[in-house]
């Protein structure tokens, strides 16, 4: 049994106060539940990463296949036209961005 939808924005443990699941408990159930994929976009953190590709490796070692979408979740302060050197940080406006690496080259300039 296949399951089409694909989780785009997960936090594992490494996201702080925002995710508890370990990430290879997370594949698992991923795989359990019968996804091919998940996106990993911990809070500006890529610790998670070697977990989890250990994980796919150990499903794909049964026979298996699945796919871990690599990313993060970063912060983006719009200080090109606004002078916030006097701002609290209350008053100063932060946006989420989910970057999600399409291929090696991604990964390494996620990695930089």
């Amino acid at each position: 049994m296949t399951n089409q939808f694909t989780h785009l924005h997960v936090h594992t443990q490494f996201s702080l106060l925002d995710g508890a699941a370990k990430i290879t408990d997370l594949v698992s159930y991923a795989k359990e539940l019968g996804m091919e994929s998940l996106a990993i976009t911990d809070h500006g953190v890529v610790q998670s990463y070697p977990a989890a590709a250990g994980a796919v490796k150990g499903i794909r070692k049964k026979g298996g296949d699945f796919k871990v979408i690599y990313g993060v979740e970063g912060y983006f302060v719009d200080d090109v036209n606004t002078d916030i050197t006097n701002l609290t940080p209350k008053q100063i406006k932060r946006y989420h961005q989910i970057i999600l690496v399409k291929d090696m080259v991604g990964l390494k300039n996620l990695y930089k």
